[in-house]
């Protein structure tokens, strides 16, 4: 959200803390939704690329899906 805040555009934030991080550090292919990649999935009510303060509270998440299964499901 500091970013958010400090201008950068919703979508480059998301990227910047799921793709971008993975990358970085090694991890091709984690942060991401693509056939052969290993991304984990929230879901909130909304959309985050409109405002990005719906993932950063924890009541708003109603879906976690992890590794492939359903950790949460409101």
């Amino acid at each position: 959200l500091l970013m958010n805040q400090l201008g950068m555009e919703p979508l480059n934030c998301v990227r910047s803390a799921t793709s971008l991080a993975a990358e970085v550090i090694g991890l091709e292919g984690a942060g991401s939704l693509a056939a052969g990649s290993f991304g984990d999935v929230i879901g909130v009510p909304g959309n985050p690329l409109e405002d990005l303060s719906l993932i950063a509270k924890p009541e708003n998440v109603r879906l976690v899906v992890k590794g492939g299964a359903v950790v949460k499901a409101a």
